[in-house]
């Protein structure tokens, strides 16, 4: 009876331990699990804002050079007005209709000679009176737009010269004015108008 007693006593206290070992290594493993888990979530968080910062840096790059592509297109475009804008010089020149104007450009290039030609017919367009060409631009680079007078003509010609030069400024033209002495022996009662290249195109 003593030993059953005894015998019966050693096995649950075997299975007690048992019991024991097996909740501590549940336990154990339960922890590692979480640890590890925690870890890869670490991990992952990591590798994505490592992922969300060079797709920030790839699209910021992608941003710029699109930007650049733009810019040069932009300063590469030949000088233009769309319909609007050539009603808006129209419209600035039409209170001086009648006026003489002798316009000047570089033979050899296109973009200048094409722009030229569209001032031209809207300065036409608004009644002004295109003397016909009497030099043309070369051995030297003018940029933009100049409208000269003859200092003598500068009272009468400074309503005109400055409203042009105001309007094509304002559509992002590049254009100034300007005296010039030596149409005192040339045209002075003509606007001359020198077009000369786009400033964007020749800076590259």
């Amino acid at each position: 009876m003593r030993a059953s007693l005894l015998i019966v006593g050693v096995a649950g206290l075997i299975a007690g331990l048992s019991t024991w070992f097996v909740v501590r290594l549940q336990r154990a493993e339960i922890s590692e699990s979480k640890t590890e888990f925690e870890k890869y979530k670490q991990d992952s968080d990591e590798r994505i804002s490592l992922a969300d910062a060079r797709g920030a840096e790839a699209n910021r790059i992608a941003e710029g050079e699109r930007l650049a592509r733009l810019t040069l297109e932009k300063e590469m475009a030949w000088r233009s007005l769309n319909q609007e804008q050539s009603a808006r010089l129209i419209e600035a020149a039409r209170p001086f209709q009648g006026q003489v104007f002798d316009l000047v450009t570089y033979q050899d290039d296109p973009e200048a000679k094409n722009f030229a030609n569209v001032i031209a017919h809207a300065l036409i367009d608004a009644g002004w009176k295109l003397e016909p060409p009497s030099a043309f631009l070369a051995f030297q680079i003018e940029l933009g737009v100049k409208f000269e007078i003859a200092p003598s003509k500068e009272q009468e010609f400074a309503p005109a010269v400055n409203a042009l030069t105001e309007v094509l400024a304002e559509i992002g033209i590049a254009a100034s004015a300007g005296l010039r002495d030596g149409l005192e022996k040339e045209k002075s009662q003509a606007i001359k108008v020198r077009v000369g290249k786009k400033p964007e195109r020749v800076a590259h």
